[in-house]
């Protein structure tokens, strides 16, 4: 060609078409190869990622799980506690209560006795004297 010796692809380096076309199919399945090697380890990663999911929610669901237990014995525990000091404080009402309707009977009777005293007082004085 009259260009290449002459003209403006005179610097341009001429090759059979069939060696352009072998060196850029090798190039290619280069690429592709790096491509495939590439999209594998991509594979790999996120294979390990989903099994790092599971992990993590096997974990979760079994630390959630402890948790709950945990709080279950401590509310057992608190519903324990509390049943005895709801007894000790009836216990003591109880007994505050007997003693403070003890104090009422005694300071009863002793009204009793004393307005009897002041009747009988009373109606002495009107008596006639002697």
């Amino acid at each position: 060609s009259m260009c290449k010796v002459f003209g403006a692809h005179k610097d341009c380096e001429v090759a059979p078409l069939q060696n352009v076309y072998k060196r850029q199919k090798t190039e290619l399945s280069d690429g592709i190869a790096m491509l495939v090697a590439g999209n594998d380890s991509v594979q790999a990663l996120i294979s390990q990622l989903e099994t790092i999911c599971r992990t993590i929610e096997e974990n979760s669901q079994r630390q959630k799980q402890q948790l709950c237990e945990k709080f279950d014995t401590l509310y057992a525990i608190l519903e324990e506690k509390k049943k005895e000091l709801v007894l000790c404080i009836g216990q003591e009402q109880d007994e505050k209560l007997a003693h403070v309707r003890s104090l009422i009977r005694q300071h009863g009777d002793h009204l009793e006795g004393a307005s009897k005293l002041v009747e009988s007082a009373i109606q002495s004085m009107e008596e006639p004297q002697m």
